[in-house]
């Protein structure tokens, strides 16, 4: 997650970019995507967004999404995908945002490599007409049950007596 560059959006959503989220439940990095979501006329909000895992390098991974949708009723998240093998997904709704776990595998296919990000969610009469939500987008190597938030909080790991930057998952 590096800058807006790396999404595709369609189907009635903007990303605005890579924003500091105070509302964030990680403790070290606050930056989400920002996503501006369209209401149809029954309320609901419903968008899609890619991310294209082309520079990825082959092998299983484990990937967590966590959506803060404009509205909270009724929330799904689904990931689709084009060429890559996604083998297992759940997705664990909380009280404001939703926590998605997805494996993938990722063969040596010609560019691009989309996963999609279907976001749904029911709105009110009352509720904005264009409503903000956020998106964190982390993971590591490796197909896991579970992706620890602190993958995405820790700014660094050292690896044989060095400072390194933590880098397991990267889009581009």
């Amino acid at each position: 997650m590096e800058s807006v560059d790396e999404s595709s959006s369609e189907n009635n959503i903007i990303v605005y970019g890579i924003v500091d989220f105070s509302a964030s439940p990680h403790n070290v990095n606050k930056k989400a995507y920002k996503l501006k979501m369209g209401k149809d006329a029954q309320n609901e909000y419903s968008s899609r967004i890619g991310f294209n895992m082309f520079r990825l390098p082959e092998g299983e991974y484990t990937l967590a999404i966590e959506f803060f949708p404009p509205s909270t009723t009724d929330l799904s998240v689904s990931v689709v995908f084009t060429s890559l093998n996604i083998g297992q997904q759940a997705t664990k709704l909380f009280v404001n945002y939703s926590r998605s776990i997805i494996h993938l595998h990722k063969w040596s296919i010609t560019q691009p490599e989309y996963i999609y990000i279907d976001m749904h969610c029911q709105g009110t009469a009352s509720s904005s007409t264009q409503g903000l939500g956020y998106m964190f987008v982390y993971g590591v190597k490796g197909s896991q049950s579970n992706v620890d938030s602190d993958v995405y909080d820790m700014a660094y790991v050292v690896e044989n007596g060095k400072m390194m930057m933590e880098t397991d998952f990267v889009f581009y």
